[in-house]
């Protein structure tokens, strides 16, 4: 009797499971920004960096096939599927766009790790500390409401940081080639605060659908 509730019972449990191993998985990605020691990077260290990026993306790759493949195999609703679907991409592309940073910093290379780049990769890690709080009960509305409440304010400060940044770079650098490489890193940060943030927006969505 078991197996057959089995087969006609969603299983969000068994899928949220594997979306919070890719959100740590995202998380360890992030961290690893922080771990960047002060002052100017050798190459090496660089190259270390984005190899150890490009091991997250292709673990989040396996766990979003693995998502995609046990839908198929999972009795569930079509817009479950396409709920649980669309989280694990967008978890993905924000794994994407972690390994975005390092690829930029890698290739491009002597550029400024500035305030304003800290203050960036700060608040990246803190939407992420929240989402990995909040995909620990992800199917709990009490408990994330107030918890993914917290992320918009932090979306809007980085906003700010992002055009202080912009606007300081050519108000004070009279290098072009400077501008170009400080204003790609910038806005290549930016995005990936925002693909972290696309995960929020589509966690309550599914969390209001399911109230």
């Amino acid at each position: 009797m078991s197996g057959l509730i089995d087969l006609i019972i969603p299983r969000e449990k068994k899928f949220f499971e594997l979306l919070y191993k890719q959100i740590k998985i995202l998380e360890s990605s992030v961290n690893s920004l922080n771990s960047f020691p002060e002052g100017k990077f050798t190459s090496d260290m660089l190259k270390k960096a984005l190899n150890e990026a490009r091991n997250y993306e292709v673990e989040s790759s396996k766990i979003y096939m693995e998502v995609i493949d046990s839908l198929h195999k999972t009795f569930i609703t079509p817009i479950d599927r396409d709920e649980i679907k669309d989280i694990s991409r967008k978890i993905h592309k924000a794994v994407n766009g972690i390994k975005k940073i390092n690829a930029t910093l890698y290739y491009l290379e002597n550029i400024k790790f500035d305030e304003y780049l800290k203050k960036q990769i700060v608040i990246l890690k803190d939407i992420t500390d929240i989402l990995e709080v909040a995909f620990q009960k992800p199917l709990s509305l009490k408990d994330n409401k107030v918890i993914l409440q917290k992320i918009a304010p932090m979306e809007n400060q980085a906003d700010e940081i992002h055009d202080d940044a912009i606007k300081d770079l050519f108000k004070n650098t009279k290098d072009a080639v400077v501008i170009m490489r400080q204003k790609e890193l910038y806005e290549v940060v930016e995005k990936a605060i925002d693909r972290v943030n696309h995960i929020s927006d589509t966690l309550e969505t599914i969390l209001i659908n399911n109230s």
